[in-house]
């Protein structure tokens, strides 16, 4: 992927109470001409979203829901690179305050326990005439702490949490960590990203199956290709490589 990502001096930050999105707030600011580098958090999202049209659960007080504005100089081709990017930052900077291995589930989740405690999503915008991406938003959530109330009934199988109790002082300070790691990724060849990505990646060795009907029944993954795609040896033998976006995968077993 093509950088030219100028080296922000200072994040430019805004800390709401509550907002609908983060990554929607964003969106309406870069369209605005708000410059790379400009960040939203907020301690509660009403209508949180994550990949394929899914509510992300934003409640008060647990989690870290925060978006990150860039102006790269790539195609709407790449923002597969950018959530994977976005990927090993929030990676890294969970692992600091986690007892436990943070893995990558592809494209774009952050595992702890076999459970999803982090989500990102990448948006952005393509310039008609050049065919360049005008701005991407990278909107990341993160379960801290569980909730009081417990997780809703439709993802209390699945959805973790990065430590097992509150601490107050958790959410601004991964919130630095991640775009602090952030920031210095954009700047590595995507190469080297990779070779991390995969390393985190927990997947690799697994069967899966596809929810979207991308394939039918189950398939072992195989690894992570050059241009971050998931290679897969489907029941009959055969390979295929899924891309970014294409479906959403789970582990089955």
């Amino acid at each position: 992927m093509e950088r030219d990502l100028k080296h922000p001096q200072l994040w430019q930050i805004t800390d709401l109470e509550e907002t609908a999105s983060t990554n929607g707030d964003l969106k309406i600011l870069a369209q605005r001409g708000a410059p790379h580098g400009r960040v939203i958090l907020a301690k509660r999202q009403t209508a949180g979203r994550g990949r394929l049209g899914r509510s992300f659960f934003s409640p008060d007080g647990t989690g870290l829901y925060l978006s990150v504005l860039l102006r790269p100089d790539c195609t709407a081709e790449d923002c597969g690179r950018i959530t994977q990017t976005a990927a090993v930052a929030a990676c890294r900077a969970a692992q600091k305050f986690c007892k436990d291995e943070v893995q990558i589930k592809w494209v774009n989740d952050l595992y702890r326990n076999g459970k999803k405690i982090c989500g990102i999503l990448t948006e952005g915008e393509t310039d008609p005439v050049t065919g360049k991406l005008s701005y991407a938003v990278v909107g990341a959530g993160f379960n801290l702490c569980p909730p009081k109330e417990g997780f809703p009934a439709e993802i209390r199988e699945i959805a973790g949490t990065l430590q097992d109790s509150f601490d107050p002082n958790l959410r601004l300070r991964l919130a630095a960590e991640f775009l602090n790691e952030l920031e210095t990724l954009l700047l590595r060849p995507f190469s080297e990203i990779l070779d991390e990505y995969r390393k985190k990646s927990l997947l690799t060795g697994k069967r899966v199956f596809s929810p979207t009907n991308a394939f039918h029944g189950t398939a072992t993954v195989l690894g992570i290709d050059e241009d971050g795609g998931l290679i897969l040896r489907l029941q009959d033998g055969t390979l295929r490589t899924l891309t970014y976006g294409e479906v959403s995968v789970r582990v089955c077993d």
